[in-house]
């Protein structure tokens, strides 16, 4: 985990006047943040999804990604594909494509499938979906 402290007043008053143009003048709306750090949490969340866009961290290649799953797992998807469709959709998107997005809703949706008709445990899941965070020389 990454935390990060604003310590600039420029930059906590510039958050602080963001975050309260976010405030509806309808004192019965709900606010879309519930404070100050949860619109700058927002805020650095969609920097840290560009970053992650940008550098590709989440894509690796379709081999790369079948192989995160165990022999006798991935054994079992292919038989499952014959008659489940839903099965039989996700390997076809797979050969479809060169690389995997791990963090993408079809990557992440598809991983959920297996795991909700007992192909895979969720630990499985959570190790097929799983980052490599580079090393900081």
């Amino acid at each position: 985990m990454i935390t990060v402290t604003l310590s600039n007043k420029r930059h906590i008053a510039g958050a602080t006047a963001a975050y309260l143009a976010t405030i509806p003048p309808d004192p019965e709306a709900t606010p879309p943040h519930a404070s100050v750090n949860a619109y700058a949490q927002a805020a650095i969340e969609r920097v840290a999804e560009s970053w992650a866009e940008s550098t590709n961290v989440d894509r690796i290649p379709v081999s790369a990604f079948v192989r995160r799953f165990p022999g006798p797992v991935m054994d079992a998807v292919n038989a499952a594909a014959a008659t489940d469709a839903t099965v039989a959709a996700i390997l076809a998107q797979l050969d479809a494509v060169q690389t995997v997005r791990l963090g993408h809703p079809t990557t992440t949706q598809g991983v959920g499938y297996l795991v909700s008709v007992g192909l895979l445990t969720q630990d499985q899941a959570d190790v097929v979906l799983s980052y490599e965070v580079p090393a900081v020389p």
